[in-house]
């Protein structure tokens, strides 16, 4: 993909570890990253639109 020259990207990354979230297994853990399965491993993916001016 080549995104030219002046373009603006946007982008957010939310960490959810509050108790609304069902895939957090206990929110009283303090967590960690790493790239172990028991540490947060957050990733990212990017979309990408063409707007014509």
């Amino acid at each position: 993909m080549v995104i030219a020259a002046g373009s603006r990207l946007f982008v957010e990354g939310i960490f959810d570890n509050s108790e609304y979230n069902i895939g957090s297994p206990d929110t009283n853990f303090t967590v960690m990253g790493g790239l172990q399965r028991w540490e947060e491993m957050f990733i990212g993916y990017f979309s990408y639109t063409h707007i014509p001016k």
